[in-house]
């Protein structure tokens, strides 16, 4: 209190001062109303999204699955057929031999495996060559796919083959080609 003014100054200034005070405590009333409703909103988007994300992650999961379970189809069926077959990459690097493949490298005199270049293997490699990998490993259809022969020679040994030659898709792109050929001699 001030001893300079009259009582009804010091009546007028507290009568300001209480106003001040009602404001400033409505205002921080307000704003706590205002954090919690924001605070809850907030919230209950989080545990939305949190929802969301894990249904996500749900059938993310379950496509990794599918996947895994066709991929391992695939390997099987390349695997355990009596058709020789290789499955090689751009590089021509072959990531899958069957053992009918080996048994066909190895009546040439020469063994297969994975991670070898397909190009250098016996009867494979013959029909490599003859496509065009940029062709066969581009997104247009190729002429290469499909069923078609052909006789390789080495030396005096001559056999006739009939072969066909899949592209295998992963996310819209080319991943690897599935080279099955048989023996028509």
């Amino acid at each position: 209190w001030t001893q300079s003014g009259s009582e009804e100054a010091n009546l007028v200034w507290l009568e300001r001062m209480v106003l001040f005070l009602l404001i400033a405590v409505l205002a921080v009333g307000l704003y706590a109303v205002i954090v919690s409703n924001v605070r809850r909103a907030l919230r209950r988007q989080v545990e939305k999204q949190t929802r969301d994300l894990q249904i996500a992650n749900q059938e993310i999961r379950s496509h990794l699955e599918q996947l895994e379970a066709e991929s391992d189809m695939r390997n099987r069926i390349i695997r355990y057929s009596h058709l020789a077959m290789v499955l090689f990459d751009g590089k021509g690097q072959i990531l899958l031999v069957n053992n009918s493949a080996a048994a066909l490298t190895e009546r040439w005199g020469q063994k297969v495996a994975e991670q070898q270049d397909v190009r250098q293997v016996p009867v494979f490699g013959e029909i490599v060559n003859n496509c065009d990998m940029a062709e066969l490993f581009g997104q247009e259809a190729t002429a290469a796919e499909g069923v078609h022969t052909i006789e390789v020679r080495r030396g005096v040994k001559k056999s006739r083959y009939r072969y066909s030659l899949q592209r295998i898709f992963k996310a819209e792109r080319v991943w690897a080609v599935l080279l099955a050929a048989e023996d028509i001699t």
